[in-house]
């Protein structure tokens, strides 16, 4: 693939890479990209595995040709190892500073990383500070503490690469707005009410109160879809979906895998509350908050049993798998009692785990006991704490016992595996169970993923 604003001539250059690694050219066009941005901020949104954190590097390494330039990388706790690894692997560890996002809002961690870059601004003539924020996704939300921290320190810097493999995990251009409005007035402009209603599928809807029904405007949709890609990748967004480039991978086959004879009363029941308070639409695209004057919603508890009720009828097939085959397995779920529930059953197979109690520092070590150890065949990961960041490409086989709700997160588990590196075909199960609504649920994400921001 090629751009207009990436000249053959930019890869001529003198090469800011170590010898014994060739960068793939769209790595090097996301630099460029970023570089030839006349805003204050860029987006770069590589599919997982085609490797953002290297063009996080490969920018510091481009930039401190001309510059000494210091890289402040934003970034869920979890990846700070896999960060450190990558610029120590591109040559760029010596610019990096990281900047855990789940601290951004102390305010001690703020006045110590602007005493940081004061002092690193001041110690020689030219020196330059880049923001690069990671997973920008996160930020979605701008009445968060973690988003208005991260928007007060973004003052202080003049260029700023957001990066994320799945910019808008629902799909819905509203959850780009904080930055498009903070960052690329240029592009969308700053009223969020012209943007809404062209981009937004803007609609009123009827809810219930205490004093009766009452309209309201939701913004949840997705408009003129061609218009507005077009103009986010025109000059904000470089976005490269795998289907866009030549990598060499091998394919992805994405299928579902139905199990159990049927809805036990208990969880029918409950799926038919949930469906009192949801409408199917709000379900599929992952819209679950809750609604005015309602109290428990049997989400959660459905959700739970869900997960357990499964559990019983997938082990035999990941038994299988194990014994008669020679593939090795990922497979993610979210709750503590199915994780620990299929630890436990697994047993035999020796499994590595992450969850959300996995000290931060040990992730790491553990994928590469993974990756390394060929005895160990089976990798059981909380969707949340795994599912982003991590190269497991020995895996061929990926089951997602429990779809998240944010079909985002399941690409990003699935894409653990299919990422560069991987030699096989990676075959990606969703687990659901037979006449559930979870079932008519991911056979419609499957169908929808075409139209993904």
């Amino acid at each position: 693939m090629s751009r207009d604003f990436c000249k053959l001539e930019s890869f001529t250059e003198k090469r800011f890479w170590p010898k014994g690694l060739a960068p793939f050219p769209l790595q090097l066009e996301a630099v460029y990209f970023s570089l030839s941005r006349t805003g204050q901020a860029s987006y770069v949104a590589l599919a997982p595995g085609l490797g953002k954190t290297i063009v996080a590097a490969l920018l510091a390494n481009r930039l401190n040709l001309k510059n000494p330039t210091r890289i402040y990388y934003v970034c869920p706790p979890f990846l700070g190892p896999n960060t450190e690894s990558e610029f120590q692997k591109w040559g760029a560890y010596q610019h990096l500073q990281l900047i855990p996002d789940t601290r951004l809002s102390r305010p001690e961690v703020k006045a110590q990383i602007l005493l940081d870059l004061k002092a690193w601004r001041k110690g020689a003539p030219g020196r330059k500070a880049v923001l690069v924020v990671d997973e920008a996704h996160r930020f979605a939300n701008e009445k968060s503490q973690r988003s208005a921290a991260l928007f007060e320190l973004a003052r202080y810097f003049k260029r700023i690469v957001f990066m994320s493999g799945t910019p808008s995990p629902n799909s819905r251009p509203l959850e780009l707005w904080p930055i498009l409005k903070r960052f690329a007035p240029d592009v969308f402009g700053t009223d969020f009410w012209k943007f809404g209603k062209r981009y937004c599928g803007a609609k009123q809807v009827e809810f219930w109160t205490v004093h009766g029904p009452q309209k309201r405007w939701d913004f949840n949709g997705f408009s003129n879809r061609k218009e507005f890609k077009q103009k986010l990748y025109a000059s904000f967004m470089y976005r490269v979906q795998k289907k866009d480039v030549e990598l060499g991978l091998p394919p992805k086959v994405e299928g579902l895998i139905t199990v159990g004879p049927g809805m036990p009363p208990v969880i029918s029941r409950l799926e038919r509350k949930v469906l009192e308070h949801f409408s199917p639409e709000d379900l599929i695209k992952g819209r679950l908050t809750k609604r005015a004057g309602k109290e428990d919603l049997h989400l959660a508890e459905y959700l739970r049993l869900l997960g357990e009720h499964k559990l019983k009828y997938t082990l035999p097939y990941i038994q299988a798998i194990l014994t008669e085959t020679r593939d090795n397995v990922l497979i993610f779920a979210h709750h503590k009692s199915v994780i620990a529930e299929l630890t436990s059953l697994l047993q035999n197979f020796h499994p590595l785990v992450i969850d959300g109690s996995t000290p931060t520092k040990r992730r790491q070590a553990i994928v590469d006991e993974f990756q390394r150890d060929p005895r160990r065949r089976v990798f059981i990961g909380n969707t949340q704490a795994a599912g982003i960041g991590l190269t497991m490409t020995k895996a061929s086989r990926v089951l997602i016992l429990e779809p998240s709700w944010r079909d985002g997160d399941n690409e990003q588990a699935a894409d653990r595996a299919h990422r560069i590196g991987q030699k096989s075909t990676v075959l990606v199960q969703y687990v659901v169970l037979k006449d559930s609504f979870e079932r008519k649920r991911m056979e419609v994400l499957l169908n929808k993923r075409r139209d993904a921001v």
